[in-house]
């Protein structure tokens, strides 16, 4: 039996353990299924627990399209485990850390275009990320979230120093921004994942402030 490496794990385990090791008829899924199983000490860390999010974040939007906002079942669900009715969420955002020496495994920001409502677009930086695909040689797509407060933009920039990025800020959600970037996981020697939330498309309110963050709006 495997054993477990963190509260993460145990998370994972706890709520999503039928989804993780059930059977798929995908070529993609089975691989993935017989590497956990046969190779999981040669996986490297940070793809082995981005996977685990990825999968996570299905089990959750399949949960989230077929289950009833009102009916039987729910009612009885809610009356005999009320702790599985916790705010909905679709989300496990997640920070990395560098791996190269020369970064002193300061946090990963990742780079790309984000465009506003006149078609320009601006290069944004986040140190936030939502996984969106992730391939059998851990190679992940990963969607830039951006970090609100009361569902507003956080309205500074983040920057290559690290110790000036991270302002006293009170963050209580994520919005995505729609930009995304492909990274090799195995390229990093950390992660610190946050918690699971609720995350929505950016509207174009939000997107002028985030360009308007980085100095990229016009009037």
């Amino acid at each position: 039996m495997k054993r477990k490496n963190s509260d993460f794990d145990q998370f994972i385990d706890d709520h999503h353990h039928d989804y993780f090791f059930e059977d798929d008829d995908h070529h993609d899924h089975e691989h993935e299924h017989e590497h956990d199983h046969e190779h999981d000490d040669d996986i490297h860390c940070v793809c082995k627990v981005v996977r685990k999010i990825h999968k996570a974040q299905l089990a959750a939007e399949e949960r989230r399209n077929d289950c009833c906002k009102v009916s039987c079942e729910r009612s009885i669900q809610q009356l005999l485990s009320p702790k599985k009715f916790a705010p909905v969420a679709n989300t496990i955002p997640f920070s990395l850390e560098c791996g190269c020496k020369s970064c002193n495994n300061s946090p990963f920001l990742g780079k790309a275009p984000l465009y506003g409502k006149n078609g320009k677009f601006c290069l944004i930086f986040s140190p936030f990320f939502k996984v969106k695909k992730i391939k059998d040689d851990c190679c992940a797509v990963l969607e830039l979230l951006w970090p609100t407060c009361n569902g507003e933009p956080f309205a500074g920039k983040f920057t290559g120093d690290h110790k000036k990025s991270f302002p006293c800020f009170d963050f209580n959600g994520f919005i995505e921004t729609g930009a995304c970037i492909t990274v090799d996981l195995e390229c990093f020697c950390g992660i610190s994942c946050h918690q699971p939330t609720m995350t929505e498309n950016a509207t174009a309110s939000q997107i002028h402030d985030i360009l308007k963050a980085h100095k990229c709006t016009s009037k």
